[in-house]
């Protein structure tokens, strides 16, 4: 990804191609068997143009930078389903510190976080209610800042509809609160906006 200021577009100026490592004992080489594509590394995972079922790719344009929520679905069987989110902050300078999943109360488990390093003491904690999921970062610890990517996830007992995913941001501004829409529990009393694809 190259930064350039002032850009219009940031997503022209970031790309990524499948590498195939190999060790031949001594010395490592790096083969490239797939073309540069234009757009974020997440999108490889779930294509922000062509979705599959089960998967959204969202970006969100803020008048002080770019978020993406991305979700991929699985139906495991038994009617359990596990939600897996990535959050990207592409360059939103406010950083974000909570990560929100409207849940209507279904019973969660396997509940998981992944960051960028190996220190528990900045991993963000969940906790549930009867409506949502919330990960929030720990008060000494930095949110989710610009050019980075982390993980969120949990299993359900029901099946995914459409909902919206709540993100707060760290530094003031407006909106202090933003919403992407994604994918969801489907549970019963649930409200949810249905206007988007």
């Amino acid at each position: 990804w190259y930064v350039v200021r002032d850009d219009i577009d940031i997503f022209n100026t970031m790309g990524w191609r499948q590498i195939t490592p190999s060790f031949n004992g001594s010395i490592w080489t790096f083969a490239t068997p797939t073309p540069l594509v234009n757009g974020p590394a997440v999108n490889a995972w779930v294509s922000d143009t062509a979705p599959s079922p089960g998967t959204r790719n969202t970006l969100l344009t803020q008048p002080d930078g770019h978020l993406r929520v991305v979700v991929s679905t699985t139906d495991l069987g038994g009617g359990l389903t596990r939600y897996e989110y990535a959050v990207v902050n592409h360059d939103f300078d406010r950083q974000i510190g909570t990560f929100s999943i409207p849940t209507g109360g279904a019973t969660l488990s396997d509940l998981y976080f992944h960051d960028i390093d190996r220190d528990a003491g900045s991993d963000w904690t969940a906790t549930q209610d009867a409506s949502a999921i919330t990960w929030t970062k720990p008060a000494n610890a930095e949110g989710l800042d610009w050019g980075t990517l982390y993980n969120f996830g949990f299993t359900a007992t029901t099946p995914p509809r459409k909902g919206f995913a709540a993100m707060a941001a760290v530094a003031p501004g407006s909106p202090s609160q933003l919403a992407a829409s994604t994918l969801v529990p489907d549970v019963e009393g649930l409200l949810f906006r249905n206007d988007f694809e």
